[in-house]
């Protein structure tokens, strides 16, 4: 997370962080969120990006509730590597899993916008900021009430 907001560069810590997604499969080789993490570093560091595709896979397989997953891959591996049909099944499936996400449905216009479809992307993000006022708002409301 240091190396994707920015903080840190990914030459300093993804390495690391792939060191210690593949520590934790060898312990435990079936948990789909460390097989996630791993694929995400292998993309990150661009060493392997048949491998890292294989690890998502292999994650969405054994978690296919995995909401967060869904949307990695979209954003991180299909989007990237042109396959938009796909991306948009993937963070469709994402959206499904956990509507109320911001990151999520936010990254529904993510997925529009790189695949060049800029007037769905900016209803995507539109409906989005729109959910997050309206979640706001309740949250004042409720607070309000008390």
């Amino acid at each position: 997370m240091l190396a994707m907001y920015g903080l840190r560069s990914p030459q300093d810590v993804m390495p690391q962080a792939k060191a210690m997604a593949l520590q934790a499969l060898e312990v435990e080789p079936t948990p789909p969120k460390r097989t996630s993490h791993c694929r995400w570093s292998n993309l990150c560091t661009k060493l392997h990006q048949s491998d890292a595709e294989g690890h998502f896979v292999r994650a969405l397989d054994l978690a296919p509730g995995y909401a967060t997953g869904f949307q990695w891959c979209a954003l991180n591996c299909l989007v990237t590597r042109g396959g938009f049909a796909e991306a948009h099944r993937a963070i469709d499936r994402a959206v499904a899993l956990d509507p109320v996400s911001l990151p999520i449905t936010t990254s529904t216009g993510l997925v529009w916008y790189f695949s060049g479809q800029f007037k769905e992307a900016a209803i995507a993000f539109s409906q989005s900021a729109w959910t997050r006022m309206q979640r706001s708002a309740s949250r004042i409301s409720s607070s309000a009430r008390r």
